[in-house]
């Protein structure tokens, strides 16, 4: 699964920076996020029922997984924050910094946000806020109908997936382990839930298409019905299971590259995609799992969609956004560079801290982690 994490990651890029070389988009940021939730639901699933079982399991399941998130995350901000100083300093410009000021919002606006911006949680529910004339933030349906949409002083708002990610991680280890029916009902009341906004109440737009957690749920759960699945695949041969997870990988690859050019309505791609890309997830699990490359190429999808924000804003810094058709490949390729350093430095020696929390005699170890 690393690279079609990577991919995912690259086209949320593409999403923020432009298309690549002005040709291709892949999946858009939208689709991406959601496809990431599928997958993270999986690996949740997966490691939720191999792995984290038994007394304390609950909380040395969340507290790794926020060793998993949050140093990563932490780096980047504190660099963000740098380069905010350094521009306000040169440009008097220092992006979102510049709005943190009494002058124009409260000093409750500023706290809510600030702590956000430190610890992650509510990055979601900032989406759905503005700031009002007297610099209180207040409720907001389309924060693109305002002119001071509250996200704007997130330092990273790419960010507030990670919220989402973390409101599942309380909840996956009493859900994942649901059996088929009542996974089944959950995932139709969240999907439910999600047509009722969007069509009933004609909230049709962002942030309610992929930002609400309890319709976004459904594509957590999606994730861990696959686990169930791909647990039922155990009984085939491995020779066909490889077989089918390869095949079931090019067509996913392919239908990625291929989405931004198929000349038909996007809720009709969306939806060919993730009928495509659902069961397909089991099989490209089984054939991928013990593929180291592939494994760490995986590791870079996190950094890439974290970093690449701030990326964006050090590139346009130098001008460099005039070159259109090559920026965003100028993006990705120095995300990948500065993922491949946080990974070296940061998350591999954490990931070697976090393992070893998990004790051999006591929790059933596999190669294969999120």
């Amino acid at each position: 699964m690393g690279i079609i994490r990577l991919i995912l990651a690259v086209s949320v890029v593409a999403a923020h920076a432009g298309s690549i070389f002005g040709f291709f988009t892949l999946l858009g940021g939208g689709v991406a996020v959601e496809v990431f939730f599928i997958i993270s639901g999986f690996y949740m699933a997966l490691i939720l029922n191999d792995k984290y079982v038994g007394k304390g399991s609950y909380r040395l399941f969340f507290s790794n997984r926020l060793l998993k998130l949050y140093p990563t995350y932490l780096v980047v901000l504190i660099l963000t924050v740098l380069i905010s100083i350094v521009s306000f300093k040169l440009t008097s410009d220092g992006g979102f910094l510049s709005l943190f000021n009494l002058e124009e919002n409260s000093i409750f606006s500023m706290l809510f946000l600030g702590l956000t911006n430190l610890s992650l949680l509510g990055q979601d529910i900032v989406m759905f806020l503005h700031i009002d004339n007297d610099g209180m933030l207040n409720f907001t349906s389309n924060f693109r109908d305002t002119n001071s949409p509250a996200y704007r002083m997130l330092a990273i708002p790419p960010a507030w997936s990670l919220s989402l990610e973390l409101m599942f991680y309380l909840l996956a280890p009493f859900l994942v382990r649901l059996n088929y029916f009542k996974l089944s009902v959950v995932i139709l009341i969240s999907l439910v839930l999600k047509i009722y906004i969007l069509v009933g109440l004609g909230l049709f737009n962002d942030p309610w298409t992929y930002r609400f957690f309890p319709t976004e749920l459904a594509y957590f759960l999606t994730g861990a019905l696959c686990y169930k699945l791909y647990n039922a695949l155990k009984g085939w041969k491995v020779g066909l299971q490889k077989s089918l997870g390869k095949w079931c990988f090019f067509l996913v690859f392919g239908t990625i590259i291929a989405y931004g050019f198929l000349p038909i309505h996007d809720l009709f791609k969306q939806f060919i995609f993730f009928v495509i890309f659902v069961p397909s997830l089991p099989f490209i699990f089984s054939w991928s799992k013990s593929n180291k490359r592939d494994r760490f190429w995986g590791e870079l999808s996190f950094p890439v969609y974290i970093s690449h924000w701030t990326i964006v804003s050090v590139l346009t810094f130098f001008n460099l956004d005039r070159i259109e058709s090559a920026f965003s490949a100028m993006v990705i390729i120095v995300a990948i560079l500065f993922s491949l350093i946080l990974n070296k430095y940061v998350m591999s020696p954490l990931e070697n801290f976090r393992q070893s929390r998990v004790k051999v005699n006591k929790y059933k170890v596999i190669k294969e982690v999120a």
